[in-house]
């Protein structure tokens, strides 16, 4: 069902890059003996991902709430964590635009014509699709069947 949802935007689009480094990010924060294992690809992952699409924003920002919870939760040995962080940060730096990326960034994201105008940034709702929304409700269906099975330690991050 997934696969036949996301069919739409599998086409060759940077877009789907984004969806494929932002899987591989999430794949990673999640389980702490495997961050440990990736945490130093990271950086050269950001950097390639900054090279390609302006999706590695997100991800940037999602890596640092994590690296923010992290610290939070633990406190002791967190800047591992902080430190990987601002080394990717960094590693967005290292690409054709330098700097002017991230006002590239902050325009596409600032521009409120722009997020209407732009296929792939449609919010889902107004995408109708019949699998997108047999998606929704079995995956709503599930989430509400098995939330006794989401605890704290079961989805945080670095545990």
């Amino acid at each position: 069902l997934g696969g036949a949802t996301l069919l739409q935007f599998t086409w060759v689009r940077p877009e789907v890059v984004t969806l494929f480094f932002f899987s591989v990010l999430i794949f990673i924060l999640l389980d702490h003996r495997r961050f440990i294992k990736w945490r130093f690809t990271l950086p050269f992952m950001f950097m390639f991902w900054a090279n390609i699409h302006g999706g590695f924003a997100i991800g940037l920002l999602i890596f640092a709430l994590a690296s923010f919870a992290d610290v939070w939760e633990r406190k002791k040995g967190a800047w591992v964590s902080v430190a990987i962080f601002f080394a990717s940060l960094f590693a967005t730096l290292l690409n054709a635009y330098g700097l002017r990326l991230w006002g590239e960034v902050w325009l596409t994201i600032s521009d409120r014509e722009l997020r209407w105008s732009i296929a792939e940034w449609t919010p889902t709702p107004f995408i109708f699709t019949f699998t997108m929304w047999i998606l929704v409700v079995s995956s709503s269906f599930l989430v509400l069947r098995y939330r006794n099975l989401f605890t704290k330690k079961n989805c945080s991050f670095f545990s």
